[in-house]
This record gives C-alpha cells, sequence and structure tokens, in this order.
C-alpha cells in the first residue's frame, strides 16, 4: 500500500477522477494507467484482492466506466486489466 507504485496509482486515480467532468479523455488515460499498476500490485501482492484496498479500486472503476459512458465507449468487462478485480467484488455484493 505504500509502495511507491501504490502511491503513484493513488495519484493517478485521483487525476483520473478529477477530470472526470472537464476532460474526460484525459480522465480515461490516467484511469488506464492506474489500472496498469495496480496489476503490477496485485500480482506482486495477490492477497491485496481480498483486502479493503481493492474496494477502494472498485470504487474507481465505477468512475471510470462513468467516463467510458461520457465517451460512448463500452466497458468490455472480458478485456479489462483487473477482470478479477471487479468479479471478486461482484461476487462478494451478491
Amino acid at each position: 500500500e505504500t509502495t511507491d507504485e501504490a502511491l503513484e496509482a493513488r495519484k493517478l486515480f485521483y487525476e483520473g477522477a478529477a477530470r472526470a467532468e472537464d476532460d474526460p479523455w484525459a480522465a480515461r488515460k490516467s484511469f488506464e494507467e492506474a489500472f496498469r499498476r495496480w496489476r503490477v500490485i496485485l500480482d506482486k501482492y495477490p492477497m491485496m484482492v481480498d483486502d479493503q484496498t481493492a474496494f477502494v479500486v472498485a470504487d474507481y472503476i465505477l468512475a471510470y466506466r462513468r467516463v467510458l459512458n461520457q465517451l460512448d465507449e463500452p466497458f468490455d468487462l472480458s478485456k479489462f486489466i483487473l477482470r478479477d478485480l471487479v468479479e471478486k467484488s461482484n461476487n462478494q455484493e451478491q
């Protein structure tokens, strides 16, 4: 959680969320880079998928999906880099 990679990913999430309304293209880019960084983190520390941190990331995935909606672009879960996290989150909600 306190690694440079995690701190940078959180910064990118914040930037994406801040830009979502005014510049959805930039927001999309920030979110996608943050997701790439989280993929590295989760591959290195798979137990974090069960951690509270994973739920925070899931909230940013929802924000990303809203950005895609603004851009009239679909969200393809089958190709999403954090698909496992989304599926785990969806299973825990049911």
